[in-house]
């Protein structure tokens, strides 16, 4: 199979999200090797772009995002970018790095960004002795981040100050 790659606009708003959602599954479905289960991939696949674009509509700030489709014969790469707000809570990027901050977590699992240098993180999730008790009323805001990263085979952002570009880039591994 050769690489195949697509892009696809999303005009950030949240009637659309559906609507980009569709076209998206049906070019990975048309696309994927046929020795792949596709509805292993699809799932994943769904919860993933879901919540790329329900980012875009929360926190971009601008009128569209990109979201980049790369499948070959055993990955697909998934690149959200836009021109809005950089990713960076609490001041995220200012941590040394190999740092890690704590971004989100659920009953079961906690998310970190580890800084893996100058405006460039990898999302990890690490899961919590199940002797803690989960106060939902402290949930943060980036409970998204969390369901890509334990979708994913890996999940990063970067973010290029010179043009203001923000790029999450998620890897699923087809074999």
């Amino acid at each position: 199979m050769q690489s195949i790659t697509n892009k696809f606009v999303f005009p950030n708003q949240a009637h659309q999200l559906f609507t980009s959602l569709r076209q998206i599954l049906d070019f990975v479905s048309e696309n994927l090797p046929f020795n792949i289960d596709a509805a292993a991939v699809n799932f994943k696949l769904k919860v993933v772009i879901t919540e790329l674009l329900n980012n875009a509509v929360k926190h971009a700030g601008n009128s569209e995002t990109a979201i980049h489709v790369h499948i070959d014969h055993e990955n697909i790469k998934i690149e959200k970018t836009d021109f809005g707000n950089p990713f960076n809570p609490n001041g995220l990027f200012k941590k040394a790095t190999g740092q890690k901050a704590q971004l989100s977590q659920d009953a079961l699992h906690r998310i970190y960004a580890v800084i893996e240098s100058e405006n460039f993180a990898r999302f990890i999730c690490e899961e919590i002795d199940n002797e803690e008790l989960l106060d939902v009323n402290n949930l943060s805001e980036h409970f998204g981040l969390l369901i890509i990263t334990k979708s994913a085979d890996e999940f990063t952002y970067k973010y290029d100050p010179s043009s203001g570009l923000n790029t999450f880039i998620v890897h699923l591994k087809l074999l």
